[in-house]
């Protein structure tokens, strides 16, 4: 595919703007409300990985949307890159494809646990703009772990908030 400069010139600006924004929409998704779970609470985020499972979300699943500061928020992404055909996969192939990369063989099972993997969220969305492994989703471009992520906690949200309950 031969690129255009008009092209050329929107993707740079837009990669410009993201990576400005990205921090921004980071520190959104990552604010400090009721129904987020603050980036340095390790028991905080073990906590909402178990009541993810109780409300019948894959223990693997629940410790993957556990790392987002707020699962509601992630999933609304999530819900716009499905829409715009942006990631994709079903539940268990994006569990398949993020837990080698987010989670620590076994899991995290304690709060530093939890804390390390959120921090290896982090190094990756960084990668992922490093290497270029970037998307744009609603005007926004996202690093293509965030956008899968979001997508997960699209899939596992759905059911959980039709059973009346939020994480």
């Amino acid at each position: 595919m031969q690129i255009t400069r008009r092209r050329f010139l929107a993707y740079g600006a837009a990669a410009g703007a993201s990576i400005v924004a990205s921090g921004s929409l980071w520190a959104y998704l990552s604010g400090d409300t009721d129904e987020r779970v603050p980036l340095d609470d390790g028991s905080a985020i073990a906590e909402r990985a178990d009541l993810l499972e109780a409300g019948g979300v894959s223990p693997s699943a629940a410790r993957l949307v556990a790392l987002l500061p707020s699962a509601e928020d992630a999933a609304a992404v999530g819900e716009q890159a499905l829409a715009e055909g942006v990631g994709g996969g079903d539940t268990e192939s994006l569990v398949e494809r993020l837990t080698p990369v987010l989670i620590p063989e076994g899991g995290p099972t304690t709060a530093a646990g939890f804390s390390a993997a959120r921090e290896t969220l982090r190094q990756r969305i960084a990668e992922d703009f490093a290497e270029e492994r970037v998307d744009l989703v609603d005007g926004w471009l996202l690093s293509e772990t965030l956008i899968e992520l979001c997508v997960l906690a699209a899939r596992v949200q759905a059911p959980y908030a039709a059973s009346g309950r939020r994480a």
